[in-house]
């Protein structure tokens, strides 16, 4: 699906996402002004938004203020010494992609443990309608390969302090 508008020709390429360091509230006031020179209108230059387990947009029709009203991420918290890892899968224009196969293997027990035999299986999750993808009961402290389709494995360590659910970072693959 091509994105709302494209800029125009004197503009640079609009972001395909922004995000901004936001209060701990529901509802943030944000200030969006000639982002990367300028953003055509209508562009939706903050699709996927988050913070702290919201999600939300921005639609950008100038320079404008505005309120972005995020909405709760449904992620199914996990318990003990483990975490669900969950990510938001992202189209070629920053768009949320249903349907994305993202897999999961255990590369590295965390540091210390003994007397745990795991398994190094690959474990596949599918994006769901908003794009979110969840890897629910991974070890805290342990290092995982993750990969987009039929990209590169790419290590991710999860933090031995993660809560019962942990965004992770970053990473890019091919369908």
């Amino acid at each position: 699906m091509p994105p709302p508008s494209t800029p125009a020709a004197h503009c640079a390429a609009p972001p395909s996402r922004i995000s901004p360091n936001l209060p701990s509230a529901s509802s943030h006031p944000l200030v969006l002004v000639r982002a990367y020179g300028c953003v055509a209108p209508g562009f939706t230059a903050g699709r996927g938004l988050k913070h702290d387990g919201y999600l939300g947009d921005l639609v950008v029709d100038g320079d404008e203020s505005t309120t972005v009203d995020l909405q709760p991420l449904a992620v199914t918290p996990s318990s003990g010494d483990t975490t669900t890892a969950y990510a938001n899968v992202l189209d070629q224009y920053g768009e949320p992609e249903a349907n994305v196969t993202v897999q999961a293997r255990l590369h590295a027990l965390p540091s210390g443990d003994t007397g745990i035999v795991a398994d190094g299986a690959v474990y596949s999750a599918t994006s769901d309608a908003n794009g979110l993808v969840q890897f629910p009961g991974l070890l805290k402290g342990a290092t995982y390969h993750f990969r987009r389709g039929q990209g590169r494995w790419q290590a991710i360590t999860i933090p031995a302090s993660a809560g019962s659910s942990y965004g992770l970072p970053s990473f890019y693959g091919e369908d």
